[in-house]
């Protein structure tokens, strides 16, 4: 199966991941707190220079971006507007 809603392609492992996701809250806990502890170890191993801060605080956002993008998809904000309670689609 693949779908492709506004450019992107919903195949059976992303809708298994999504599933996966959103009903198995332990997985979002770990993959949050892993992320977490890699923050902690990233601003612990910065070597003080303007560089090296640079490039931790550089990683640090994309895992901020990371773990918004995995809250997201595991507890989708928007899941109660009314907007969204009529499915285009069902399977």
């Amino acid at each position: 199966m693949r779908i492709e809603i506004a450019g992107a392609q919903i195949t059976d492992a992303v809708v298994e991941t999504l599933e996966n996701l959103q009903t198995n809250t332990d997985t979002a806990a770990m993959y949050a707190d892993t992320l977490n502890q890699l923050g902690r170890m990233l601003v612990e191993s910065s070597d003080g220079t303007p560089e090296g801060d640079a490039a931790a605080l550089a990683r640090i956002r994309v895992l901020q971006m990371i773990r918004d993008d995995l809250a997201t998809l595991a507890a989708p904000p928007d899941a109660d507007d009314p907007a969204n309670d009529t499915p285009t689609a069902s399977f």
